[in-house]
């Protein structure tokens, strides 16, 4: 599992966890949520007491969207998280589309950056990230947010 750093030190992008093994890359780099949009839990998701928040959201990366309530809630959820300087990977199956779309999403609120200027940042983190058409349109379609953080760097 190759894990692709998003934002510095803060936001990574993967594709799914095959074995129970690859959490430890994922502990190495300090990651301390995940949040998966694939559509089975991961094998060996830790179940120590504090030991991980781990999201379970399964989308499809089809020719629609997600429920837009429920994206702009986790997405709001992992840029409050990045503002408290927690580490969070978002994977889907293949770490493209579905996870590029919710990072996307992150880029935009904590840069204040269009969408397709962050559809431009996360392919340039994540080479073949957002190929889903919907997606990326929907993302190249957004207004800069007003700015929500700023990232460590």
């Amino acid at each position: 599992m190759e894990i692709f750093e998003i934002l510095k030190d803060r936001l990574y992008q993967s594709g799914a966890p095959e074995e129970a093994a690859e959490w430890a890359s994922i502990h190495a780099l300090g990651i301390d949520t995940v949040v998966d949009l694939f559509g089975t839990l991961d094998p060996g998701v830790p179940t120590e007491p504090n030991s991980i928040l781990y999201i379970f959201w399964p989308i499809a990366d089809h020719a629609e969207l997600p429920d837009l309530t429920i994206l702009n809630v986790l997405v709001d959820t992992v840029v409050r998280l990045i503002q408290l300087n927690h580490k969070i990977l978002v994977h889907c199956h293949r770490g493209k589309s579905r996870s590029g779309l919710i990072n996307a999403l992150v880029a935009m609120k904590i840069f204040g950056i269009t969408g397709a200027e962050a559809v431009d940042l996360v392919r340039r983190q994540r080479p073949g990230a957002l190929a889903n058409p919907v997606f990326a349109a929907y993302l190249e379609a957004l207004p800069a947010p007003a700015r929500s953080a700023t990232p460590t760097t």
